[in-house]
This record gives C-alpha cells, sequence and structure tokens, in this order.
C-alpha cells in the first residue's frame, strides 16, 4: 500500500461562510440554522453555510497521482449538502488556481459575520523545518527532494492559510487536514478530556483545526481520516454527548480515538493562538430535516420480493447476510429450488432464501416518487437498509427506513442521492 511519510494527503475544510467562483452551487436547506443549548434557549445561529471542496489527484511535476481522491470529495460533498452547506468542487488546480479558489471564496462569502464556512482540501501535504512549516501541494508544484526551490515557489504555505483565517469574518471555521501535518500551527494546550455542552460561549468566534496526523507519520493512500469524519457526521457517532450536535471539539475528539484503529496515525486538533478567534465552538446539527417528520407513521407493509423469474445465475443482487436484517450487493452463483446460492462483494459467500433476494436495479428519476420502497446505501461497503421515499428535494431523497435501527443506522430518515438508492420491487 503506498503510503507518504515526508507528504502525505492534504484536506482542508473550513467552516464559517464559503463562497462558489467556479460551477453552480447545489443548494440544500439553506438560510438560518439555529442553535440551542440543552434548556432549549438559542444560543447563537448561522445564516448560511458554505463549503468548497479543492482536490488535487493529478500531479504534472514528479508527485505522485492520488486517484481516490475524487470518490472522497463526492462523499464529503453529498453529506454536507445535507447538512445545509452549499457546495463548490474544483478538481486539481495549479497554484495559480489553488490561491484564487480561497482567496474569491472568501472575498464573497468569508465577511458575512453570521456565516458558517468550510473548506476542504485534498491532496499532497509537505511538511519541512522539523514540522514547523507545512504546505498544500498544487498540481504543478515540483517535488522538493529534487527541486526544493521550486517547490518553494508553487506550494501554497500554511501562513497564507492562517493568515485568510485571521482576515475571514465569519464567526466560525474549521480546518481539516488529511495529512500529518504539524500541530505547531495551532494551540494543543489544555484540550478538554470531554466536550463541553452547547452554551453562550458556543457562539463566540473561532478558527478550529484538526489533522490526521502529526508531522513524520506515514498515511496511507486510502484515507481512513475522511471516512471517519463522514461517518462522524452521517451516524452520529461524534456526537460524543448526545445532544443532536457535532461541535469541532467533539469532532476532534472522536477522529483522534477512531483514526488510530485503522491506521498509524493520531490525528491532532486544537485552536488558533489569537485568543479572540478561539472562544466559540464550530457546530454541525444532525439530523437538520427530521424534526417536521417524527411523527410520520412507520409503513406496516409487507416487503415483496422481486419475481425469482427475473433473477438469474449471474444476475447481481441484493441479499440478506446471517438473518439480520441488512442487505449486502453480490452475485448468484446458483439457484436450487427455493434459494439462491449469493457470493457477497465483501467475499462472503451464502446460501439464502428466494423471498430474502432483489434484484440490483437502480432507479431513474421517474422511478423516485413519493411512497416510492427502495433500498437506501448505509455505507461504502456495500451495506443496504429497506426504506420508503418521502420527499425529494433538488435531486436529494428523503428516506425513512422501515426499522430506525435496521442495520446500526441511528437515524430513521436518511438523505440520500439517487446514485445511493436501489429500487425494491
Amino acid at each position: 500500500m503506498q503510503v507518504r511519510v515526508n507528504y502525505c494527503w492534504l484536506a482542508v475544510f473550513l467552516v464559517a461562510g464559503i463562497a462558489a467562483f467556479s460551477s453552480p452551487i447545489m443548494a440544500q436547506q439553506r438560510g438560518v440554522t439555529a442553535i440551542t443549548d440543552t434548556s432549549g434557549r438559542n444560543v447563537g445561529f448561522y445564516q448560511d453555510s458554505y463549503a468548497l471542496l479543492i482536490g488535487v489527484s493529478d500531479y504534472t511535476a514528479g508527485w505522485p497521482d492520488l486517484e481516490s481522491i475524487p470518490d472522497e470529495l463526492k462523499a464529503v460533498a453529498a453529506e454536507l449538502k445535507l447538512q445545509g452547506f452549499q457546495v463548490v468542487t474544483l478538481l486539481n488546480p495549479n497554484r495559480a488556481a489553488l490561491e484564487k479558489a480561497f482567496q474569491d471564496f472568501i472575498n464573497q462569502y468569508g465577511f458575512e459575520p453570521q456565516n458558517r464556512l468550510l473548506f476542504f482540501y485534498s491532496g499532497h501535504g509537505e511538511t519541512r523545518l522539523g514540522g514547523s512549516k507545512g504546505y498544500l501541494v498544487p498540481s504543478d508544484a515540483p517535488d522538493p527532494a529534487k527541486d526544493e526551490k521550486g517547490f518553494l515557489r508553487k506550494a501554497l504555505p500554511m501562513s497564507q492559510i492562517m493568515a485568510w483565517a485571521r482576515l475571514i469574518e465569519a464567526k466560525h471555521v474549521l480546518f481539516l487536514f488529511d495529512s500529518c501535518f504539524s500541530g505547531t500551527i495551532f494551540q494543543q494546550k489544555s484540550l478538554p478530556a470531554i466536550p463541553p455542552h452547547i452554551s453562550m460561549l458556543t457562539a463566540e468566534p473561532v478558527r478550529q483545526f484538526i489533522t490526521a496526523g502529526s508531522a513524520g507519520e506515514a498515511v496511507p493512500a486510502k484515507s481512513v481520516f475522511t471516512p471517519a469524519f463522514i461517518d462522524g457526521l452521517k451516524y452520529g457517532l461524534a456526537d460524543l454527548d448526545k445532544d443532536g450536535y457535532v461541535t469541532g471539539t467533539e469532532l476532534g475528539l472522536y477522529l483522534q480515538g477512531k483514526v488510530p484503529l485503522h491506521a498509524s496515525q493520531t490525528p491532532q486538533f486544537g485552536k488558533i493562538n489569537d485568543y479572540e478567534l478561539s472562544r466559540g465552538d464550530f457546530v454541525f446539527t444532525l439530523n437538520p430535516s427530521e424534526p417536521q417528520r417524527a411523527e410520520t407513521p412507520a409503513s406496516t407493509e409487507t416487503v415483496q420480493p422481486t419475481r425469482a423469474a427475473s433473477i438469474d445465475a449471474g444476475s447481481r443482487v441484493l441479499a440478506i447476510w446471517k438473518e439480520k436484517g441488512c442487505f449486502f450487493s453480490g452475485e448468484v452463483l446458483e439457484i436450487r429450488d427455493d434459494h439462491y446460492h449469493i457470493h457477497y462483494e465483501f467475499s462472503g459467500d451464502a446460501w439464502v432464501r428466494k423471498e430474502q433476494v432483489f434484484l440490483y436495479q437502480p432507479p431513474s428519476l421517474s422511478d423516485l416518487q413519493p411512497n416510492t420502497q427502495v433500498f437506501i446505501g448505509l455505507d461504502s461497503g456495500g451495506k443496504w437498509a429497506p426504506g420508503r421515499i418521502q420527499e425529494n428535494r433538488n435531486g436529494q431523497f428523503l428516506v425513512r427506513l422501515d426499522d430506525k435501527n435496521l442495520c446500526g443506522s441511528e437515524k430513521p430518515f436518511n438523505w440520500a442521492t439517487i446514485d445511493m438508492l436501489i429500487l425494491r420491487r
């Protein structure tokens, strides 16, 4: 597996009010997002939320290409849209385009005090001089081991990112780096073992930073940090105090505990050293669309299986796994009486009753009407849960699971794009 020691994946998330500049923005749940404490008192709000995702996967001056970045950015974008962010994605910028992206974004949206802004940069990163200096690596930067001066002319220094962080007037900004990177750029002292509850202090300005590892650690070519970030929001895993919010502090603590279980890296997190920009906490709201639908009754209709005649040996299907109620994608190897022999894509095999096997049928937009029965993909490992379409909002589909605890999901309602859905007929 390819790893990088002196240069790594890099992902930057800036949260507090982000702008669009190159491609059309796809908005979800745009507008005011209120934040309340445990007593229900309103302690602050975000006027609008924006995200800029920058990925560099195709390098032209000596750095190895990073092929998984585009798909990782798509997954990040999908989750952020469900969180209410307007998202813009930029791929493979050179130094000039990279710098312009940050400047244009900040100039357009960084000066509204009530905005929430998120920047996500994914690509190579480089640390120099014992971890005291860090850089984002654009597509046209040479390898510093071969051309250090050329690298310094092209790479974007973290000192510039820090200058932009101080320039921005939007109150909450969160930076996440999927990279081995020095923690000296932010304050790491006196980090809490337990995150503080939402309070009036939460609404104060903040610039927060989370890195996937410290300088010199090897980061795998396929990110662990990014999917852990997505799962922390998507399934509420980073909501450590179970209050319906994920703060920047909670996210840092969650990633610091989760990532080392799957990679030889230890995430670092903290806040900028400036006192006036370190008092608050960035806030994600979990399940922002669920409250008004919480009383919608679950369907009691029995799931009808796909007709046996439509499934043959070699068919791609969704099949239940070990009677647990979760469905996984696989291929029919053999048909015998009222059972199918399934080879699952995660490498397991099993004999499954015909009524527990469904043809893998990606839908068209016209198929996805309210009350349509579907399977919704719950993770990248091919796990699917049965549910029913509740709403179509600008190409995002709200699905209510048949059982809110099915497949370990903690949410009865889930938002999905069309590529996350399979027809259930």
